[in-house]
C-alpha cells in the first residue's frame, strides 16, 4: 500500500510537470510564434524549423519524466524525516516564510550559474549540455530541452534546498512555477521589453530573451538563469551591440 501511494504521488507529479510545461512553454509558443498576437514586439530570429520544434518537444517531455527522480528522492527523504520541509505554517515565523523566497532565489541562481558554466567546459559539454544547444535559435519549447545528465544536475538543487533550508511545501510549489516561467521567458525569442524599460533599476538585472539568445549563438557567457549578477561579478556577461548579435 505504501508503495502504491508513492507511485501515485510520483504519477501525479509527472502530470503536474506536463501541465505546467504545456501551459507555460506551449502557451508562449502559440501566443508569440504560432498566432503572433503581439506583432509590435521585436523578434530576435525567424520562426524555428519544424524539425527543431519536434526535438524541443521530445526532449522537454523526457525531462519532465526525469524530474521525477529528484521528486521521488525528496518524498523518500521527507518520509524519513531527513528534509526540512514542513507542512504546518506555525512551525516557523511568518517573517521566515517570506524570507525563504529570496534565499531560494539566490541559492538557485548561484547553483545554476556555476553548474551551467561547468557544463560548457569542452570535456563536459558533449555529454551534459549539447542537446540544449542544438537549438541555436530556441523557441519557448526549448525550456526543458536537456540531456539526461543536465536534467538531473539542474533538478538536484531542489534536493539541496529541501535538505538544508526550512521550506514550506508552498515555497517549492510557487518557486518551481516561477522558475519555469523565467526559463520560458529566456527562450522566448521575442523581446517584450523596450530598451528604455530594460534600463530601469528593477529590470536591468533581469536576464532577457536577448541576453539568452546571445548565449545560444556564442556558446559562452550569460550563464545566469534569472539575473545577470554572477555574469557581471565573474565578467562573463555578453551585451548586445546594435546592429550585431
Amino acid at each position: 500500500m505504501q508503495s502504491l501511494n508513492f507511485l501515485e504521488l510520483v504519477s501525479l507529479q509527472w502530470l503536474n510537470n506536463l501541465i505546467r510545461y504545456s501551459l507555460f512553454a506551449g502557451g508562449a509558443f502559440l501566443i508569440f510564434w504560432k498566432w503572433r498576437m503581439f506583432p509590435s514586439f521585436r523578434r530576435l530570429y525567424p520562426m524555428p524549423q519544424a524539425q527543431q520544434i519536434k526535438k524541443e518537444l521530445f526532449y522537454s517531455i523526457r525531462t519532465t519524466a526525469l524530474f521525477l527522480i529528484p521528486t521521488g528522492i525528496i518524498i523518500g527523504l521527507t518520509e524519513k524525516g531527513m528534509t526540512k520541509i514542513y507542512l504546518d505554517l506555525a512551525d516557523h515565523s511568518l517573517g521566515w516564510y517570506f524570507l525563504v523566497f529570496p534565499v531560494i532565489f539566490f541559492t538557485h541562481e548561484t547553483y545554476f550559474y556555476w553548474t551551467h558554466r561547468f557544463m560548457h567546459h569542452s570535456k563536459v559539454f558533449p555529454y551534459l549540455h549539447s542537446i540544449h544547444h542544438e537549438s541555436k535559435d530556441p523557441s519557448p519549447l526549448a525550456a526543458f530541452s536537456f540531456d539526461c545528465g543536465e536534467a538531473l544536475v539542474q533538478s538536484f538543487v531542489f534536493i539541496l534546498i529541501s535538505v538544508f533550508i526550512p521550506t514550506h511545501y508552498s515555497h517549492i510549489f510557487f518557486f518551481t512555477i516561477f522558475s519555469l516561467g523565467m526559463n520560458v521567458y529566456g527562450h522566448l525569442g521575442v523581446e517584450v521589453l523596450s530598451d528604455k524599460c530594460q534600463k530601469k533599476t528593477l529590470l536591468k538585472s533581469v536576464n532577457t530573451p536577448t541576453s539568452h539568445s546571445l548565449h545560444h549563438k556564442k556558446y559562452k557567457g550569460n550563464y545566469g538563469l534569472y539575473v545577470n549578477w554572477w555574469d557581471k561579478w565573474m565578467k562573463t556577461e555578453i551585451v548586445a551591440t546594435k546592429g550585431k548579435d
